[in-house]
């Protein structure tokens, strides 16, 4: 492993791991990324109808 697209071949196949043992299926954490990206403005107000209680 001392390239440097090797290192990035293993990281890849430790995401397809983890992926596949995940109980969380695999759109859920795309949906997750997308939201921490995008930060869309009906998604902070539902975390604060969620705890405003």
């Amino acid at each position: 492993m001392s390239q440097p697209s090797d290192y990035l071949t293993l990281k890849l196949w430790l995401i397809v791991l983890l992926e596949l043992i995940s109980p969380i299926p695999v759109f859920l954490t795309i949906g997750a990324i997308v939201v921490l990206l995008t930060r869309p403005p009906w998604f902070r107000q539902m975390v604060d109808e969620l705890y405003s209680r």
